[in-house]
């Protein structure tokens, strides 16, 4: 509000009124602009009265400007001992108030005054007694009111992010993160943070975004941890301007077990069969589980897995799945050459980790002696020396020790000497000092000489012990020998086998 000044009785101003004023130009960024008129306010009419006679005032209101006035309250304060009578004013009304003191208040109120135009209104003052007095005029504009309306322009950061909600253990995902500025200003300094609890976190810085603008951000995550675990991500810019969003992730694990079922004695030379069992108590398939069984020195593989690979001693093949809950199981035979114990190790490995097994096998080593025996050709002559020959070959995987060789002859031929090793002869025997040692794979041979002192047909036997085992060596063989100074040959009938002593 623009109170006006206090204004006494004057005379008519109008002859002084100034130039209505241009109205002020604005500017492009101009929203609003609320102006009130130039106005002059004048109360006309006599300067002196006499008592008791009325006299005629006038109150003119001027708008000297190029807009409307809209609305004015103008008040004339009489003093008490002065009557007021109010008019008809050309433009709204009079509203006369007798206050408790005797004074008098004029309020004279309207609501337009078009721009160059005048409104006046006829107030009569009478005087009630000889006393100077002093009207007080003052009046106000009503409020000028005016609204407009501003466009408020903000960034709005729309986050999404993509994936699987179930991953397996050590395997690389991907996880999209797509970003859109959904508000009608540009978003400054945009930046994105992905947090993988108990991971830690990490941030893309993205830079500038129009209004309507998308961009995506590829994030690439391996899980080394079994169970759920949350993902957030958060977008932010300048301004407070944030989104944030999140997913839940099951990471599953395949957990792998091994086992390895051996025996745990086997005797050298023999095969044995080893079972091998991997068995997944994870909540997810182990695929392309890549095996691997160590052999011992010595050994070889006789039955390995159809896809299976040996490359010296190591046994290679690829398990193409076992499922969460299943077993899997492979029998394998080996062939173990180096007595005592013998250690198979198996490893299997996979994205979901390693497992290894391992067992031991004992192979008891034996020696296994074969004895051969030559005898003459038949018929052999009387009196003529012949030849028995040994043959000892140890086809055991160790060493025969302590080897005692005992040849035997039945009566009517007596032994001359021995050769291969030490001996000494006996009526009928030739009797071998005890062979110290024959090792795995070794071939002893004697020669046992014999003269027969008749003809007929007569036996011979090898006796062979060892210290080491309970097994005895015996075999016979019968020569026909014949007297080339007989007259005559007996007859079948006739003839006779000596006891071997």
């Amino acid at each position: 509000d623009t109170p006006g000044p206090s204004s006494s009785l004057a005379a008519d101003p109008r002859s002084t009124l100034p130039p209505p004023r241009e109205p002020v130009g604005g500017t492009s960024d101009e929203r609003l602009r609320l102006q009130t008129p130039r106005i002059q306010v004048t109360l006309n009419g006599p300067s002196d009265l006499p008592v008791g006679v009325p006299a005629d005032y006038s109150i003119v209101v001027m708008n000297d400007d190029r807009i409307d006035l809209n609305g004015l309250i103008l008040r004339l304060d009489i003093p008490p001992g002065v009557a007021v009578q109010a008019g008809e004013p050309s433009q709204g009304a009079f509203d006369v108030e007798r206050t408790a003191d005797g004074a008098t208040l004029v309020t004279w109120a309207f609501d337009r005054l078009p721009a160059g135009n005048q409104a006046a209104a006829p107030v009569q003052i009478l005087a009630q007694a000889a006393r100077n007095f002093a009207v007080a005029m003052e009046w106000t504009l009503v409020p000028v009111e005016g609204q407009t309306q501003v466009a408020v322009r903000a960034p709005r950061l729309e986050l999404a992010l993509d994936g699987p909600a179930e991953v397996r253990f050590g395997e690389p995902n991907t996880y999209q993160l797509r970003l859109r500025n959904a508000g009608d200003a540009v978003a400054s300094e945009v930046a994105v943070q992905l947090t993988a609890e108990p991971y830690g976190a990490s941030t893309s810085k993205i830079g500038d975004l129009a209004p309507g603008e998308e961009e995506t951000v590829n994030v690439e995550l391996t899980f080394n941890q079994r169970g759920a675990i949350s993902i957030a991500a958060e977008a932010s810019a300048t301004g407070d301007v944030a989104s944030q969003t999140a997913i839940d992730v099951l990471v599953r694990q395949a957990r792998l077990e091994t086992l390895i079922e051996a025996p745990r004695v086997v005797y050298h030379g023999t095969s044995a069969e080893y079972k091998v069992r991997v068995e997944n108590t994870g909540d997810a398939p182990a695929t392309n589980v890549q095996a691997m069984l160590t052999l011992p020195a010595g050994a070889d593989a006789v039955r390995i897995p159809s896809q299976g690979q040996q490359s010296d001693r190591v046994v290679m093949w690829t398990i193409p799945v076992v499922g969460a809950g299943e077993t899997y199981e492979e029998t394998l035979q080996l062939n173990l050459s180096q007595a005592g114990e013998n250690q198979v190790q198996l490893e299997c490995n996979s994205s979901q980790g390693k497992t290894s097994a391992s067992a031991l096998t004992l192979v008891q080593a034996v020696a296994d002696l074969k004895l051969l025996v030559s005898d003459p050709i038949a018929p052999a002559p009387v009196g003529s020396e012949v030849l028995y020959e040994l043959e000892l070959t140890n086809r055991g995987s160790k060493a025969a020790n302590n080897v005692k060789v005992v040849a035997q002859f039945s009566e009517g031929i007596e032994p001359s000497r021995g050769e291969g090793h030490a001996y000494r002869v006996v009526p009928g025997q030739v009797l071998f000092e005890p062979i110290a040692s024959i090792a795995a794979g070794e071939t002893i041979r004697l020669r046992v000489f014999a003269q027969a002192e008749q003809g007929g047909i007569h036996r011979f036997r090898a006796d062979v012990r060892t210290d080491e085992t309970e097994v005895r060596l015996v075999q016979e063989e019968s020569t026909r020998f014949l007297n080339p100074n007989a007259s005559r040959l007996a007859t079948p009938g006739g003839q006779t086998q000596g006891v071997l002593r």
